[in-house]
């Protein structure tokens, strides 16, 4: 792809986010656009590229000049300080977050929004390692994350001016800081990571041979790190031409954190159905009478147990499809390698559905969660508490030092509008 085109779709990125979330403050838009889209220009525009990465396909000895190199793991080599720096500005972000959704007061506003620029510093360091492998994608992602970190930001500091407290900012804050201390945390220090994926390897393994009678095995340790995967357990033992490795995204620990978070994080209320038009089913009407602490409970035994088993199946599923060949016709056809077409689309297309799946079972239990995502989009019409008459939809969502301003008529998802 062009240098060019490469160059402008991060900044079209960019003053997408900004002009949806801030196009009724023109000083707001301007600001964080410059803000935002300076920062991407100095991280792609400079040689933080080589002086970051050095050689992509570095080796052992150098892996901790790459950017996703563990904090700890880094013995015979130099960790270098702009990595150390960025690591820290990822971990000290993640904690303002989480300190911030625990104090949600005065002080509590500028810790979230120092907490945003600081997580969104580390995301705009991922560009250099995108940039190599062209991955385009993933730097529009990077991009338009940074920027929805600065609206968050921008979005605390209105709510410290206006002494007012959004049920929505607070939640997306606890949820980041969870999720992410978790994800990061075996990311980035492999000693807590290697055994969850040994683990997982494990299992697979076990039920490869029980199920499938495989003679299949793991490598001994010492295992090796890459900057892309982390710490690979490869599988030994396959016969039918092609080798796999597990790497920490093979564990399923990405969609754990992320429900974990969200769940946890979720702004609870006794009664979430209240002023709500339709009949609730008799299934529902079973978790209606749990607690908010209940719903909580309940909501993890559905999404971390289940994704966690599924996951072990899909990487025992994986061998099996290689080991058979079951769509090796297919993946020539379409111009894949028999494991990318089973691993990068078919499975990721099954894992998208499980996630979609759970996701409404989870907003079905705990509604509050999908009023409070529901509340970040509707930031680009808020307005001083004080200037109107808070609607229903912006009510439930708000609440000031002292009190909770509820709802008059909270709609549920599915009701319709009279």
């Amino acid at each position: 792809m062009a240098d060019w085109v490469t160059l402008l779709l991060p900044l079209a990125a960019v003053i997408g986010v900004c002009y949806y979330f801030l196009n009724r403050n023109d000083r707001a838009f301007a600001v964080a656009t410059l803000w935002c889209g300076g920062w991407v220009l100095l991280v792609m525009a400079g040689n933080a590229p080589e002086y970051i990465l050095g050689e992509y396909n570095a080796g052992p000895s150098d892996r901790a000049a790459i950017l996703s190199v563990t904090m700890l793991d880094a013995t015979d080599s130099i960790y270098s300080p702009l990595v150390a720096a960025v690591d820290a500005s990822l971990f000290a972000g993640l904690l303002l977050l989480g300190l911030a959704a625990l104090s949600y007061r005065d002080r509590g506003h500028l810790l979230a929004a120092v907490g945003w620029q600081l997580f969104g510093i580390y995301w705009l360091f991922q560009i250099p390692k995108n940039l190599l492998i062209n991955d385009t994608v993933n730097i529009l992602f990077i991009t338009g994350g940074f920027s929805l970190f600065a609206v968050l930001s921008y979005h605390e500091v209105l709510s410290r001016a206006w002494d007012e407290q959004l049920a929505s900012m607070r939640f997306i804050a606890g949820a980041s800081a969870i999720a992410g201390g978790l994800y990061f945390a075996l990311a980035k220090l492999h000693v807590l990571g290697t055994p969850l994926i040994f683990t997982v390897a494990n299992q697979t393994t076990v039920l490869a041979r029980a199920f499938f009678g495989y003679h299949v095995g793991l490598a001994a340790p010492p295992y090796s790190i890459t900057a892309e995967d982390g710490v690979i357990i490869p599988v030994t033992g396959m016969i039918g031409g092609t080798d796999i490795a597990l790497v920490l995204a093979c564990t399923g620990i990405e969609a754990i954190a992320l429900f974990l978070g969200a769940i946890l994080a979720a702004p609870y209320v006794q009664n979430p159905w209240e002023g709500w038009r339709r009949a609730p089913s008799r299934l529902s009407m079973t978790w209606r009478r749990l607690s908010p602490l209940g719903r909580c409970l309940l909501a993890l035994s559905l999404t971390g147990p289940v994704i966690y088993v599924l996951n072990v199946l899909r990487n025992v599923a994986i061998i099996f499809l290689l080991e058979e060949h079951q769509f090796a016709g297919v993946a020539q056809s379409l111009g894949y390698t028999e494991f990318d077409f089973v691993h990068g689309i078919l499975f990721k297309l099954f894992a998208l559905g499980v996630l979609i799946g759970l996701s409404l079972v989870v907003f079905e239990i705990v509604p509050e969660l999908h009023t409070a995502v529901l509340g970040l989009f509707r930031l680009v019409n808020r307005r001083p508490m004080h200037a109107s008459t808070p609607s229903s939809t912006e009510g439930s969502l708000r609440t000031t030092r002292r009190s909770v301003i509820p709802s008059p008529a909270v709609v549920g998802p599915d009701d319709e509008a009279e």
